[in-house]
């Protein structure tokens, strides 16, 4: 089984592997989709759910919006899984 088998998509499998990489740093939603590759749409749609959980932080800036792993018990679970489950494309 596969990280994003259990998250339910690759895409936030991807953004969660992104922001767990640089937890301190606030990245820009289009920023995100740049640096995983993925469409805009399919962040801000997957990301929703992930904010909801408590996994990741949102905040704005002006009218753009900035995203950056929450820094929580249920965070230090997620960056153990992540290091567990290998990436897979």
């Amino acid at each position: 089984m596969w990280l994003h088998e259990v998250l339910g998509s690759k895409t936030k499998e991807r953004i969660l592997r992104r922001l767990a990489e640089d937890p301190g740093r606030d990245f820009y939603s289009r920023e995100l989709s740049r640096t995983i590759g993925m469409s805009h749409a399919a962040v801000s749609s997957q990301i929703s759910p992930l904010v909801k959980a408590g996994l990741v932080e949102e905040g704005e800036r002006g009218r753009m919006k900035f995203y950056k792993l929450a820094d929580n018990e249920k965070t230090d679970i997620i960056r153990r899984l992540l290091r567990l489950f290998p990436v897979k494309e």
